[in-house]
């Protein structure tokens, strides 16, 4: 804003122009007002105050990130462009182009790998080579670390290097180490040329490999080429010829030929192969002997020269049964090439003959007798008789007289074993093994089940029967036990079945070592009715050993056969269960003569075993004991809580309610005795018991009446009806008339059923007495009491009116008895007479006494 005064004004004050208030608003006053800023990544600084524009000027200059290199990532290996990040920031009147320090990473420029490579392939002696070694950048590193190593020599010293995985590795090789008798990827000696070559005999170092160094002298070996074969060169003052002993060499050649069928003069004397006499009798170029004329085809035997042939055992032929005969064929030595002309035999003839001079058999046509071979027929004479062979018969036998035979035919043959044996199809043959015209002699008869061929019997069941599944339950027993087995024959019905008993953890079928053995019976109907393969057995046994005991079982078959011998274990506890200690009945320990009222008792005792568990036990309740009870015939008693004693017996504690509702009243005696899990009962005649008493009666009042001065008046019938005795309860004991002074005294007693005084006792009497005056009177409490136990109470009537008795006794147990009604009225005053004057009546005179 432009102000006439031609001053900038910048800041908001009340100017006054031409009587105007203004507000000036001016960017800046001075160039001081231009300060360096930021705005953004734009620094501006140099402010000037234009003041025509009354607004600050800057330069500006764009704070941009810089380069900084390559930066590695350690964790990736990669390696990437590095930027310094640069930031406009302000200070204090300043703005400047600061670096924040968070550089900044920027596109993978290498992938930096851990590698090594080697030009040469690694120990590579005889080459030079170079090894590029490249690490993983390490993070500090700008680009991926490298190096190289080349092979070099210090004098024939060779430092060879190479990789080891990744890194690279150097080692020293002494080149003198190689000579030209070492084999090595170089050649010491010359290389195919037509004349003989010096070349290096030794070895040294030289540009970074080992190399040949050294001259050779004259003697080879040399090589050359068939351009040259028989040349002769000369080297180092001797002569030299190119020769072919498998490869063309340069040397002294061998003085006879050593191939005939190379193609090559080997010993240079101007012949090759069988054109040289040297190889006569060797094999030639067309694989057939060398030769210089016929004589020497003919010594050379069968292939070039055929000679007479009258024998039985002709090799070409190689058939020795027949007489074989062939004229004689002279060799042939085809002198264009020098090699035996191979030649077509004559032919052969071939007929049997067998070794009987005697059978009439064909003669030698020369008449020099009949031909004896080892033909077995020749079709004269007594031959081709039926025989065995192996496991046949052979039989309509006759001479198969061609030469290639010379051998019996046989019409007929017949499976013909040793006896004893069974064909695949389950047949036993036995009997005399011949073989006749008619075939083979043997009897032959299936197996059907049996398990054996007898050489003489034919089929035989020899197996007994197989018994198994013993089973002994309990097998934890008291000694009594019962035995379950299953034996079966495959073949003969079951005959008879043995048991032995003994005591061995190792069971036998022995008499001898058994102590008990007898017949075990099917379980089915008890007898063997040799009709069955198989049988259940089953058996009731008693064996008293204690400890580990054994039964086995042995069957026989209807043939004799017994069978393989199964047992069964078990163990025996022969030891009972000791007394019961510890009786309780409720909570009272060993009770006698414990008074139980009328109520059920729970009664449990400690039964200890030295051997086996408690399995419970039983008690009885009055029982005459001796004799012993026999087992089951008291009251269960279950187990309720089973401990091992310290001595190592095991115990429990059993229990059962006792139900005393149909015992009578009085004393009862309790024995009882434990069971064990091997089923043996404990003891109960010497052990201690328990007794009880029952009483369930209530006691009885007796009431004796005492009238004062010996008066007593029964009532006349209607007092207790008048008196209404029944608000109260029912009269029982009468009504009376007495004085006053009377005495009642009561007196109570507990029956006693059995005689024995053994009850509940302590008897206490209660009684109560009611009164009125008037019969019409309400009943009114007068006293009332009760005894000390077993004690009588005496109640005295002492004033005139009506008295009811009630009166009752309890004993121990609570039983109460009916109660007890007895009306008494007491009247102690004389009557009164009331006199009435009847009618007609006259009033007496004045005076008179009337």
């Amino acid at each position: 804003m432009n102000y006439p005064s031609g001053n900038c004004v910048d800041s908001y004050l009340d100017c006054v122009w031409d009587g105007c208030e203004k507000d000036c608003g001016a960017g800046c006053e001075s160039n001081a007002d231009c300060s360096d800023k930021c705005e953004g990544d734009i620094r501006y600084y140099n402010g000037v105050c234009n003041s025509d524009e009354c607004s600050c000027v800057y330069t500006t200059e764009t704070c941009s990130d810089t380069y900084a290199g390559k930066w590695c990532d350690a964790n990736s290996g990669d390696i990437y462009n590095w930027y310094n990040d640069i930031k406009c920031v302000e200070g204090c009147g300043t703005a400047t182009c600061e670096d924040t320090g968070n550089d900044i990473k920027d596109g993978i420029v290498e992938d930096c790998e851990d590698t090594c490579t080697d030009t040469d392939g690694g120990h590579d002696y005889f080459v030079k080579g170079t090894v590029t070694d490249e690490d993983e950048c390490s993070g500090t590193q700008s680009n991926c670390p490298s190096a190289e190593y080349t092979d070099f020599c210090t004098a024939n010293i060779l430092t060879e290097y190479f990789c080891t995985g990744n890194d690279y590795d150097s080692e020293q090789k002494d080149c003198d180490d190689y000579d030209c008798s070492t084999p090595s990827p170089l050649n010491c000696v010359g290389v195919g040329t037509d004349t003989i070559k010096e070349t290096g005999d030794d070895y040294g170092c030289s540009n970074g490999a080992c190399e040949v160094v050294g001259t050779k002298d004259c003697n080879g070996p040399w090589i050359c080429d068939d351009n040259s074969e028989c040349n002769a060169q000369d080297c180092g003052g001797s002569s030299y010829k190119c020769y072919y002993d498998g490869g063309f060499k340069w040397g002294i050649p061998p003085t006879t030929e050593t191939d005939c069928a190379d193609g090559h003069d080997n010993d240079c004397d101007g012949l090759t192969d069988c054109a040289d006499s040297d190889c006569v009798g060797q094999t030639g170029p067309n694989g057939n002997l060398c030769c210089q004329d016929s004589d020497d085809c003919e010594s050379f035997g069968a292939l070039y020269y055929y000679p007479e042939i009258a024998t039985c055992n002709y090799d070409p032929d190689n058939f020795g049964c027949t007489f074989d005969y062939r004229q004689k064929y002279p060799g042939m030595c085809n002198t264009g090439i020098n090699e035996c002309q191979p030649r077509t035999p004559g032919s052969i003839s071939h007929i049997c003959a067998d070794s009987d001079p005697g059978d009439g058999g064909p003669k030698i046509p020369s008449g020099n007798g009949i031909r004896t071979c080892s033909a077995e027929c020749d079709g004269f004479g007594t031959e081709c008789q039926p025989y065995v062979d192996g496991d046949y018969c052979y039989y309509g036998g006759s001479c198969n007289t061609d030469p290639q035979v010379c051998a019996c035919d046989y019409a007929s043959e017949e499976y013909c074993p040793e006896p004893g044996t069974i064909d695949d199809d389950g047949f036993c043959y036995y009997g005399d093994r011949t073989c006749t015209e008619d075939g083979c002699g043997l009897n032959k008869e299936p197996m059907g089940c049996k398990d054996t061929c007898d050489p003489v019997q034919g089929p035989m069941d020899t197996i007994g029967p197989n018994t198994h599944d013993v089973v002994v339950d309990p097998a934890y027993n008291n000694g009594h036990f019962t035995t379950n087995a299953t034996t079966e024959d495959t073949c003969t019905v079951i005959k008879t079945a043995k048991y032995y008993i003994g005591h061995s953890s190792v069971g036998s079928c022995s008499e001898l070592m058994a102590e008990k053995s007898g017949t075990i019976y099917p379980a089915d109907d008890g007898s063997f009715n040799l009709d069955k393969l198989k049988e259940d057995l089953a058996g009731v046994y008693s064996f008293y050993r204690d400890g580990m005991n054994y039964i086995c079982i042995q069957a026989q078959d209807n043939v004799g056969n017994w069978g393989n011998c199964a047992c069964g274990y078990f163990e025996t506890d022969t030891i009972p269960p000791d007394c019961p200690y510890d009786i309780y009945l409720d909570d009272e320990l060993y009770p006698d003569e414990y008074l139980i009222c009328g109520d059920n008792q729970w009664l449990n005792a400690t039964v200890c075993d030295q051997e086996s568990f408690i399995q419970g036990g039983e008690y009885f309740i009055d029982a005459e004991i001796p004799p012993v009870p026999e087992p089951w015939s008291g009251f269960w008693m279950n187990p309720l809580y089973n401990f091992t004693r310290g001595d190592g017996y095991h115990c429990s504690v059993i229990g059962a309610e006792v139900d005393v509702s149909e015992l009578e009243d009085g004393t009862h005696y309790i024995k009882l005795r434990g069971k064990d899990t091997a089923e043996n009962w404990g003891k109960i005649i010497n052990c201690r018991g328990i007794s009880f008493i029952k009483d369930t009666t209530p006691p009885v009042t007796n009431k004796e009446l005492i009238p004062s001065e010996g008066k007593k008046v029964d009532c006349y019938g209607t007092e207790p009806d008048d008196a209404n005795v029944a608000e109260k309860g029912t009269l029982t004991d009468g009504c009376y008339y007495v004085k006053q002074g009377t005495q009642i005294v009561l007196t109570a007693q507990d029956p006693d059923p059995q005689g024995t005084g053994e009850y509940a006792g302590n008897v206490i009497i209660h009684w109560k007495v009611w009164y009125k005056e008037n019969p019409n009177d309400a009943w009114v409490l007068d006293k009332e009491g009760q005894s000390e136990p077993n004690e009588p109470v005496t109640i005295s009537l002492d004033k005139d009116s009506y008295h009811l008795i009630e009166y009752w006794s309890e004993d121990a147990c609570g039983w109460e008895e009916e109660h007890h009604y007895e009306l008494d009225i007491v009247d102690t005053a004389s009557p009164q007479g009331i006199k009435t004057i009847g009618e007609p009546k006259i009033a007496c005179e004045e005076g008179e006494e009337c």
